[in-house]
């Protein structure tokens, strides 16, 4: 984003970063348990009573609002997580970085395992 917004050809125009190859929630959760965290699966409706039962002793329940399912005219964020109704145009963003060296990096055990030492080490996790 910072060597595009440095570039006059990006003035009045929008640009979409997305990985070229995104990772499921499945490989997700087999990386951070290769990594020796214990990570569970539910069905999303429990999920989301359990997040609602909490919303006086859990910061995170003020995301509930977000996993809304939405309508034709308010699609909600959801179905941008699922994939449903989800188009996202890059050209733009590819064209910008065309004669650089910035790549989006593979998003795979390394990745995942760099981040979670990190949230380890501020105390996050």
């Amino acid at each position: 984003m910072a060597n595009i917004s440095r570039q006059e050809l990006a003035v009045g125009r929008h640009f979409n970063l997305i990985n070229p190859k995104p990772l499921s929630l499945r490989q997700l959760v087999n990386s951070i348990r290769r990594k020796g965290y214990r990570v569970h699966y539910v069905p999303y409706g429990l999920w989301k009573k359990r997040l609602h039962a909490c919303k006086d002793t859990n910061v995170l329940s003020i995301l509930e609002c977000l996993f809304e399912p939405g309508t034709s005219n308010n699609p909600g964020i959801l179905r941008h997580f699922t994939g449903k109704n989800s188009v996202y145009d890059t050209s733009n963003a590819k064209a910008l970085l065309k004669n650089t060296n910035i790549t989006c990096p593979p998003v795979d055990d390394r990745f995942i395992h760099l981040y979670l030492n990190y949230f380890h080490k501020c105390g996050y996790i």
